[in-house]
C-alpha cells in the first residue's frame, strides 16, 4: 500500500488499516486476506465508536 496516492479509496484503506493497527494492535493489518481485513475493520470501527468497551476483555467459556 503507497504511503502518498492521489486515489481517495487508497486513503480511505490507510485510514482503515491505521484504525485496525491502533486499536487491535495488528502491526500490518494490510497483509490480511480481505476477509480477515473487513473483519478487523470492523471489530475496530466498533470499538472506536464504543470507547466504553476499550479495555474490556472478553472470555469465552
Amino acid at each position: 500500500m503507497p504511503v502518498v496516492s492521489d486515489k481517495p479509496e487508497d486513503d480511505d484503506l490507510q485510514k482503515m488499516a491505521a484504525l485496525i493497527s491502533h486499536f487491535l494492535h495488528i502491526p500490518h493489518p494490510e497483509a490480511l486476506p480481505d476477509e480477515v481485513f473487513a473483519a478487523k475493520f470492523q471489530q475496530a470501527d466498533w470499538l472506536r465508536r464504543n470507547p466504553q468497551a476499550r479495555g474490556l476483555v472478553l472470555v469465552r467459556l
